[in-house]
């Protein structure tokens, strides 16, 4: 369950926790903060059902009553590099809800290639 042979022991670890629902409706209702929130989510597609994810009214959400004082919020950014419209227009939301905006880009070994992420924190 849950690629044992990839996770490293990662959900052996009691802080972990995985919601598999809703993510703007979960975070909306939980009454939790967190230290990390990490979102491996679906692109933004217009009209798509995540699309709500990637708006800055979700990033101050989430920034002002779902993490800790210090807390990070890492996001998928879009395939490939930070030189795409997907991985730009990300960023920029996260820039006009968090302080710091740090851009990254790692290989995802499932996927075959490199994956460009965001980490926002104040």
């Amino acid at each position: 369950e849950h690629l044992p042979e990839w996770n490293a022991g990662a959900y052996e670890d009691e802080r972990m926790e995985t919601h598999y629902e809703d993510a703007y409706g979960w975070l909306e209702n939980c009454n939790e903060k967190f230290d990390v929130i990490i979102m491996d989510i679906c692109d933004p597609q217009e009209a798509g059902p995540g699309m709500r994810l990637y708006y800055q009214a979700f990033y101050k959400m989430v920034l002002t009553k779902c993490l800790n004082p210090g807390g990070l919020l890492v996001t998928q950014s879009g395939a490939g590099n930070i030189a795409t419209d997907t991985f730009a227009v990300i960023h920029n939301t996260l820039k006009s809800a968090f302080d710091n905006v740090v851009p990254y880009v790692t290989n995802v070994v499932s996927f075959g290639s490199d994956w460009a992420w965001n980490i926002a924190f104040n």
